[in-house]
């Protein structure tokens, strides 16, 4: 799946500006996200790629798709039986938003954003133990979730963003729990 989604964004990034000549908004970010998981003892984060596509409705309103990627997954480490076992769950979000930018006349315009997404993944296990190395694949069923966020523009170009996303998703043989993750993002705009 990794190279699919490298590839992926890769021709997204070099599309965006050819994109950006049109009526949409057209963006590119990264950042710093951080695990929530449900019932965890400890937290993992990572670093997400991402691009947004948006269609501006009128001055306030925006509505669009999103693609983000945990570049290198969640990783968890924990002792278990004398050996080190750390588990690496990897996440794409497939998903839509809608955004709305509020009216002021400050140079820095905020927004408020909430969206649904296809979230899917898997998880990877490596058990060491004198020396030895065991790993092991495991399958997570894909869910719906929610995303909510705030942000805002720097200027014409530029923006910082916080997000929380909240999906429930189950692994193999096992009950499903909280998979929720939050992220603080800055990004780039292309066009407009």
């Amino acid at each position: 799946m990794k190279p699919f989604v490298m590839m992926l964004l890769g021709i997204s990034l070099i599309a965006a500006p050819v994109l950006a000549q049109s009526n949409l908004v057209v963006s590119a970010f990264t950042g710093y996200s951080m695990s929530a998981f449900e019932d965890q003892e400890s937290a993992a984060g990572t670093l997400p790629l991402g691009i947004t596509v948006g269609h501006p409705v009128n001055s306030s309103l925006e509505v669009g798709g999103e693609l983000n990627y945990a570049l290198g997954g969640y990783n968890f480490e924990s002792n278990v039986s004398g050996g080190k076992l750390t588990t690496t769950f990897n996440q794409l979000v497939v998903g839509a938003f809608g955004k709305y930018h509020f009216q002021n006349s400050s140079k820095y315009a905020p927004y408020a954003k909430a969206g649904l997404g296809f979230f899917t993944g898997d998880a990877q296990m490596e058990f060491e133990y004198n020396g030895q190395k065991q790993k092991s694949d495991s399958n997570i069923d894909s869910g719906v979730g929610f995303s909510l966020g705030a942000g805002i523009k720097v200027n014409k170009n530029v923006f910082t963003e916080f997000n929380y996303n909240i999906v429930s998703r189950k692994p193999d043989g096992g009950n499903s729990f909280g998979m929720n993750t939050w992220g603080i993002l800055v990004g780039w705009t292309f066009g407009q």
